[in-house]
């Protein structure tokens, strides 16, 4: 009945295994929750918004079910999933962090105008990626011009997206001081 004819010491081997990667479950789970605990202990003497925890959890995880998302719309156009990895991977860290650092230079209202911009451009940008699949044109003829049209999609996107985390930093800085800003 069982499809892997595993002997008794490669039974043992995979209980070790499961053993160990409970324990580095459990470690990783620690290493990530003890700035979380820090910074409430450290917040605990002034009040604190809290809305700014959910923010940024909420900023955080939104980023990287867009990237994941975005390996897989990228291996569909690019053709392989190491090259979708590495493509999409630069795009969104190259201008995400020019985003970031270009949102350190505006205005609250310039900032907050162009958050509002990237819903419009994830409803643009879904509507025409479909067509470029969909259309055999001159640059399905080379990788190269592949990653750079995907360039041209997503980096506006990926600029825009690290404006929002860049901003509420500016927020945490001016209502609590730096200390904190350095807690998110």
């Amino acid at each position: 009945n069982n499809p892997f004819n595993l002997n008794n010491e490669a039974k043992a081997m995979m209980s070790a295994l499961y053993l160990l990667l409970g324990i580095l479950t459990f470690i990783g789970i620690g290493i990530l929750l003890a700035p979380t605990f820090q910074f409430i202990r450290a917040t605990r003497s002034i009040k604190f918004n809290w809305l700014f925890i959910l923010y940024f959890l909420l900023s955080g995880f939104s980023y990287m079910f867009f990237e994941i998302y975005m390996f897989q719309k990228n291996q569909l156009y690019i053709g392989t999933i190491g090259m979708s990895l590495i493509v999409s991977t630069a795009i969104m860290l190259i201008m995400g962090g020019v985003g970031s650092l270009v949102a350190s230079r505006l205005t609250r209202q310039q900032q907050l105008f162009l958050i509002g911009c990237i819903p419009v451009y994830i409803l643009i940008w879904a509507s025409i990626h479909p067509l470029l699949l969909d259309w055999n044109g001159f640059w399905f003829k080379s990788q190269f011009l592949r990653a750079f049209m995907t360039f041209i999609l997503l980096g506006p996107l990926c600029f825009l997206m690290g404006i929002p985390f860049t901003a509420a930093l500016n927020i945490v800085k001016e209502s609590f001081g730096d200390i904190y800003a350095n807690y998110m």
